[in-house]
């Protein structure tokens, strides 16, 4: 299986003239204290990783609550990875999945993954294989390889080799080598004339565009 996906995400691009970082750091501030749910989210992750400022996971936690209370899922998927990492927060699972299920719910692929990953493992929520593979399925139509790679891997599991094959598949599509070993092994299960419509699906087949 794999793991869970740990990095901050940009929170937004903000369309800036061309200036200096102190210029630009003072323009989104300025937005940020009128209550723009972009900006404040872009003001935590700044924070964060000390990108234009120093490092405070204090205000960064400020920021992101800020910015998540008005519904912002990138600022919600980054609390989620502060609470795991126990950065600025005490370390706890059971918060941060409140908080990628906040952000999976307005389509946000990567805390659909993360919360694909709890529920399989039962980290901060009752381990649950049906809900660990809807958040797979949901990511995964967003072309997120991961989630794509763990569906194929609970197929293949269910002994269902031609899902297990054409998830598989879509995740060795970005290249990794673990998916495509997996798709082979899968393949080798399936009649040749099914495996080749399988493969027609997988050459076909484009990520689903969702808006929050």
């Amino acid at each position: 299986m794999k793991q869970l996906l740990l990095a901050l995400g940009l929170a937004c691009v903000l369309l800036l003239p061309a200036c200096s970082a102190e210029t630009r750091v003072s323009t989104i501030r300025e937005r940020a204290e009128k209550g723009d749910a972009r900006a404040e989210a872009l003001m935590g992750e700044m924070y964060a990783t000390g990108a234009g400022v120093k490092k405070d996971y204090a205000q960064a936690i400020r920021w992101y609550r800020q910015s998540a209370a008005k519904d912002y899922a990138q600022a919600q998927y980054n609390l989620g990875v502060l609470y795991e990492r126990g950065e600025g927060v005490p370390k706890s699972d059971a918060q941060a999945a409140v908080w990628y299920e906040r952000a999976a719910a307005h389509g946000l692929a990567a805390a659909e993954y993360n919360m694909g990953v709890f529920c399989e493992r039962g980290r901060g929520v009752r381990r649950d294989a049906a809900a660990a593979s809807k958040w797979y399925q949901r990511a995964a139509r967003q072309g997120q390889a991961d989630a794509q790679y763990n569906l194929g891997a609970l197929y293949a599991q269910r002994n269902n080799p031609a899902e297990a094959y054409f998830w598989f598949g879509l995740a060795a599509k970005y290249g990794d080598a673990d998916a495509a070993r997996m798709r082979d092994r899968a393949g080798a299960r399936l009649p040749s004339g099914e495996a080749a419509a399988i493969e027609r699906r997988v050459r076909i087949w484009r990520p689903a565009i969702v808006t929050g």
